[in-house]
């Protein structure tokens, strides 16, 4: 299995990320150690269980980092809220890669500028035609916020 890197950074820690056999997770999909500093994920998996099981096993990484005194959550509680929430990151990328590519894009434009960042949100573009109200059709790109502006 290839992973685009084998550490990952979060809040200032640098965790090691390892494929590995299932056994090696005590037959699961995917552990995090964060007395390590280590994330292990099973590579028995299909792709896109892999990219759940990486954004749950990050979650639970975010966690120890930042939020269990905080959030004081029971084991039990803390792995159902970071399922729920794990799948519903990846699904909402999936589904709306341009926000991920503009949160990519506005993260890294902050770490460059000390000031605030004004970039537009994300739009769609695509090709449609629309008739005006006296019956002519306007041919041209959509800016995402209905507008079309001529090709």
């Amino acid at each position: 299995m290839d992973l685009p890197a084998n550490e990952i950074l979060i809040d200032n820690n640098l965790f090691v990320i390892e494929a590995v056999d299932s056994d090696a997770v005590d037959g699961n999909l995917g552990e995090m150690s964060g007395k390590n500093k280590r994330i292990r994920l099973a590579y028995e998996q299909t792709p896109s269980d892999l990219v759940d099981t990486f954004w749950h096993e990050v979650l639970h990484a975010v966690i120890a980092c930042r939020g269990r005194g905080v959030l004081k959550l029971k084991e039990a509680d803390e792995e159902a809220v970071i399922s729920v929430l794990a799948g519903g990151i990846v699904q909402v990328m999936r589904d709306n890669p341009e926000w991920a590519e503009w949160a990519i894009k506005m993260g890294n434009d902050h770490c460059r500028r000390s000031s605030p960042v004004s970039s537009p949100l994300p739009t769609k573009e695509k090709k449609n035609g629309r008739s005006r109200k006296d019956g002519s059709s306007v041919e041209g790109t959509t800016d995402g916020r209905g507008r079309i502006r001529k090709s």
